[in-house]
């Protein structure tokens, strides 16, 4: 038999296989074993497209291919959500419930990253990015870089609903005290999460760590005791950061496993009571076991955390008396 006739024979066969085994197998691919399973036969290509989606990366919103693209409206300053948009977002629907894995960059942010080998499509508007989340009910992990100077209703309603949502990235520019991203109207999202990670330009009202430094004070007002007290602790189990005016939400993380610091544990020396102020919160994390402060990694050991259970201690006597807390102190850290 020529190879020719191999090949068309082989194709047919492939091509007689139930699509519940064909999206069992899919499962267990990644992206480009997908890709190439797509081009055996038209039946592999439908069986397995819905796995395309599970998926989406930042650049790939701007890959010529890519569905979702948002028009362009000529003496318009900003991009608007169109009827057209709308329709051809819902078209979607059936393939975005798929989609577990979803990252979005503004493009001042693409362009930095991937310039020159990409061509930026026009900006999607948060209106219309918040209707296409909504989509993703069944959505795990979100990354989020956004360029905007306060989240839209429709975009917080967008995160409540996503109830499978297990990891959250989002990260605001970093423009000063006075332009920051206020975090109060997330807490209800950050609560059903199992790890977190803040960066850039947040902050808590208009009382944050800057102002509190200049008036030699790190303690939470009156009203901030307030605000952290009316929700019940997260279930996050890992906590990225790098503002300190975002130490006490600590507070809530009272299951935290690892907490992370993500800037110069330096930056620490600046406020007045601010280690002091993250080891109470430490205090209360049973469950802790790692604490990163920029390059410096405090990890609890197998006998401390033995010995620290047998003897009903709180959960961080193993940072206080271990060399993170000596390095800290060092005059030329």
């Amino acid at each position: 038999m020529s190879s020719k006739l191999k090949t068309q024979a082989g194709t047919a066969v492939m091509g007689r296989v139930p699509f519940e085994i064909i999206f069992a197998i899919g499962l267990y691919l990644d992206a480009p074993s997908i890709f190439a399973a797509i081009q055996l036969s038209h039946n592999w290509f439908q069986s397995l497209r819905p796995l395309l989606w599970r998926d989406i990366s930042d650049y790939q919103w701007h890959h010529p291919s890519f569905p979702i693209e948002q028009p362009y409206i000529p003496f318009q300053k900003a991009p608007v959500y169109t009827t057209c948009s709308l329709a051809s977002d819902l078209a979607l629907a059936p393939l975005l419930l798929h989609t577990t894995s979803l990252s979005w960059s503004y493009n001042h942010r693409i362009m930095a990253d991937y310039r020159p080998h990409i061509l930026l499509r026009h900006q999607i508007p948060q209106e219309r990015l918040a209707k296409i989340i909504s989509l993703t009910i069944n959505l795990v992990d979100l990354s989020l870089r956004m360029d905007v100077k306060e989240y839209g209703p429709e975009f917080l309603r967008s995160l409540l609903e996503l109830t499978k949502l297990k990891r959250l990235s989002m990260v605001a520019p970093s423009r000063g005290p006075a332009f920051s991203l206020k975090i109060e109207p997330l807490l209800p999202v950050f609560a059903r999460l199992d790890e977190l990670e803040l960066i850039g330009g947040w902050t808590e009202r208009k009382y944050d760590r800057w102002q509190a430094h200049s008036e030699g004070n790190v303690r939470p007002t009156k009203d901030k005791e307030q605000l952290l007290n009316q929700g019940k602790p997260w279930k996050v189990e890992r906590f990225k950061f790098d503002s300190v005016g975002l130490i006490d939400i600590l507070r809530f993380c009272t299951e935290l496993v690892v907490l992370e610091f993500k800037r110069s544990p330096s930056l620490l020396r600046m406020y007045k009571g601010s280690w002091e102020t993250i080891l109470e919160y430490l205090y209360s994390m049973p469950q802790l076991t790692t604490v990163i402060l920029g390059n410096i990694r405090m990890e609890e050991s197998e006998v401390q955390r033995s010995e620290r259970l047998a003897g009903g201690r709180r959960g961080v006597d193993w940072v206080e008396r271990g060399h993170l807390l000596a390095e800290f102190s060092c005059s030329d850290f």
